[in-house]
């Protein structure tokens, strides 16, 4: 039997009713439990008002059940029942529900001046546990952060030998050039205090070589990939500054290695600068040591950061048995490498977005 499908206005509006009737249905089960919550509320206020703080505290803890995902209902039911504890001199209690409270919305503020609160008993403990408490949590840095990184990379070199290809040439006189290393970074906490650090940059830096008739220079571009353990200091119930440092190792695989000569001055001959690439004549898989010290600040749900790191290079940038595919440097320019060994210092600021707090509440002293 051959089937009709219907289409046209009469679909359309029979499906704009679905839609529509959906639609009012959901808002009307979120508008009656935010009522029904407010109700909750209402009836444990009036509890408490009676003085059967161990009713008003049962009545809450109920009512959190099906409370607990709208935010301003669930705060106030928290409030409630921090201050009936509080009246109850159960104290311990007290802070740990101001901390839920925290947790729950954290750009709620006690008042010393809240009628609620104000002529209460244990008013005076509340207010003291919230001040406390609001310093404290405010340095959590979050359990799991994301961010970008920026700093200057200063090379520090160690030299092997003193080859030299005409003899009248002066020995090498060795320097540096400052870089830049910029990349991403990943934290995630796996113990208190204690948290695991991923990160991948793009960096340059260089070095430098000369005698009296020679000026090489030469920039290498690497990718430092570093994986390490943060370990986090806190100072005190009030202070939001956290120092701390960091160790781990860095694979460092050089992606370009330019090089600029120029010989003039020696009375033989003249040779204009020339660039080339020697890439392929360096050791490209660069492994590196590396620690570092800094001090971080929370902002909203932002952790500013400064640190110093200290990158120790294990091998060196030629090859045990270097090879010379640029045969210019040698047979013109009477150039050749002795052994150089990179290390670095890092200085950098970066931040970092809170992209999950603690699952369970922490306060950090």
């Amino acid at each position: 039997m051959p089937t009709t499908t219907t289409s046209g206005p009469g679909a359309l509006s029979r499906a704009s009713r679905t839609i529509f009737t959906a639609l009012s249905l959901f808002l009307g089960a979120a508008g009656q439990a935010q009522t029904n919550c407010s109700q909750r509320y209402d009836d444990a206020k009036a509890l408490y008002d009676s003085g059967d703080r161990a009713a008003c505290i049962a009545s809450i803890v109920q009512a959190l059940d099906s409370c607990a995902n709208d935010r301003e209902q669930a705060s106030r039911l928290l409030f409630l029942k921090a201050l009936a504890e509080a009246g109850q001199d159960s104290l311990d209690r007290m802070r740990s529900d101001l901390e839920q409270l925290f947790r729950t919305d954290r750009a709620y503020v006690v008042r010393a001046y809240d009628p609620l609160m104000k002529g209460k008993a244990g008013e005076a403990d509340l207010y003291g546990a919230w001040e406390i408490l609001q310093g404290s949590l405010l340095k959590d840095h979050g359990r799991l952060r994301a961010g970008i990184q920026f700093g200057a990379r200063n090379p520090l070199i160690a030299v092997e030998g003193d080859r030299k290809v005409f003899e009248t040439d002066e020995a090498y006189r060795y320097g540096t050039e400052i870089g830049f290393d910029a990349g991403i970074l990943l934290e995630y906490d796996v113990a208190h205090n204690i948290a695991l650090r991923a990160s991948a940059s793009y960096s340059q830096q260089g070095w430098t070589a000369r005698n009296n008739a020679i000026r090489y220079d030469e920039t290498l571009t690497s990718v430092p990939i570093f994986l390490g353990v943060k370990k986090m200091f806190w100072l005190g119930e009030r202070s939001t500054w956290v120092p701390y440092f960091v160790l781990g190792a860095t694979y460092a695989p050089i992606i370009e290695a330019k090089a600029n000569i120029e010989r003039s001055g020696d009375g033989v001959r003249f040779l204009a600068p020339k660039t080339l690439d020697r890439t392929a004549e360096r050791e490209t898989s660069q492994i590196l040591g590396s620690g570092a010290v800094g001090v971080s600040y929370k902002v909203g749900h932002t952790v500013l950061f400064a640190e110093a790191q200290y990158d120790h290079a294990f091998n060196a940038l030629m090859p045990d048995s270097p090879t010379y595919s640029e045969t210019e440097l040698l047979m013109r320019y009477y150039y050749v490498d002795n052994k150089v060994t990179m290390s670095s210092i890092i200085g950098r600021v970066g931040l970092l977005y809170v992209v999950k707090y603690h699952r369970k509440n922490r306060i950090h002293r």
